[in-house]
């Protein structure tokens, strides 16, 4: 069993008014629960965030946990706590030859730091990244014991799982537990039947990576929020299937009982008179409009004449960057997935937009 800590108290700066004398959150003497009391309008000080280091570091040396959760303001610590900290976390990991997880919201942290976490939330494309969404067996999305709950059907639990599976994401899954650790008869049911359903098509989920593309069928969720909140009862139909890879060995998982026969039209793609028309646009193959033999200016954001920097595309998906940090010139290399251009120099990854008319970064 792995053991997971949850960390909130980032926000706590802002999220409890701890400058209103009215309430408790502003008695010094709750502030080890609250946070530090301050104006409404003051700056996060040092103690402040010495306190949110602090924390996390006693844990981490304390407890060893195996995954680190974090919510939405780890934004608003400075830089240079965060990457103490991620640093101070993934080397403790390392010495005790360890696999470890930091999940963060948003932007919050840049892609490879860590895991993004979408909150009740689900992608609706295939990702370049991995992403986790934190979700509940519940339909309130309670992260606690309520006796009032109305309970998520295991077949919206496991389409659920699947969607993610193939889009390049991960599922944690909340069950509050009562008192004594024992937890609800109805959440025990969902529980065991997800278990049966895995117990037989686990090999299409455990272990596995995305294929080229996530999925076909009618059913669309519509884009994500920042932060998640997205998941729908969305009822899926036999034409909803996803793909996962293990191995050799490629998965069609549809999301209904299909009967007796079904045709997957993404695999007999290359029949004749079959094309990415037939297929829904959020499945279809992305159109890429080549990048190599081009080259870029950026201006500067605050003299916009001024050219900062200066980017030149290549054959075999290699290019240069010249000005700015990069001074006369470094090599890297770069992919493109439809409009979506992924680049690494130096060990630093950043992405872009390219639709064949403008070029848009985002160092």
């Amino acid at each position: 069993m792995k053991f997971v800590t949850a960390f909130h108290h980032a926000a706590n700066w802002f999220f409890f008014p701890v400058w209103d004398k009215q309430f408790d959150t502003g008695n010094p003497e709750y502030s080890g629960l609250y946070g530090i009391p301050h104006k409404q309008d003051a700056m996060r000080n040092q103690e402040f965030q010495d306190e949110w280091y602090g924390k996390i570091i006693e844990v981490i040396e304390k407890y060893s946990p195996d995954f680190i959760w974090f919510d939405f303001a780890l934004d608003a610590i400075a830089e240079g706590y965060v990457k103490d900290m991620l640093a101070y976390y993934y080397n403790h990991a390392a010495k005790a030859n360890k696999e470890v997880v930091v999940t963060y919201k948003g932007h919050d942290l840049v892609p490879g730091a860590g895991i993004r976490d979408s909150e009740l939330g689900q992608e609706p494309n295939l990702t370049y990244n991995e992403w986790i969404t934190d979700n509940s067996v519940d339909d309130r999305g309670a992260w606690g014991l309520a006796e009032d709950l109305t309970f998520k059907t295991p077949n919206r639990l496991i389409d659920n799982l699947v969607d993610r599976v193939s889009k390049n994401g991960y599922l944690l899954l909340n069950v509050g537990p009562k008192p004594d650790g024992t937890i609800q008869e109805e959440a025990k049911e969902v529980l065991l039947a997800m278990r049966a359903w895995l117990e037989t098509n686990g090999e299409a989920i455990y272990n596995t990576t995305p294929w080229m593309v996530a999925g076909e069928g009618p059913t669309n969720i519509g884009e994500a929020d920042e932060l998640g909140f997205n998941e729908s009862d969305i009822v899926y139909t036999s034409n909803d299937v996803r793909f996962t890879v293990n191995g050799d060995n490629l998965y069609a998982t549809f999301l209904d009982w299909p009967g007796e026969k079904s045709v997957i039209k993404t695999i007999r793609s290359s029949e004749p008179g079959f094309g990415q028309e037939d297929l829904p646009s959020w499945a279809s193959e992305k159109i890429t409009h080549s990048l190599a033999g081009t080259s870029w200016d950026i201006l500067d954001e605050e003299e916009e004449e001024v050219v900062e920097y200066h980017f030149e595309f290549i054959d075999d998906h290699k290019f240069r960057i010249s000005g700015g940090d990069a001074g006369e010139g470094m090599d890297g290399v770069y992919r493109q997935s439809g409009t979506d251009v992924f680049l690494t120099v130096t060990g630093f990854d950043f992405m872009g937009k390219y639709d064949h008319e403008a070029l848009k970064f985002y160092l």
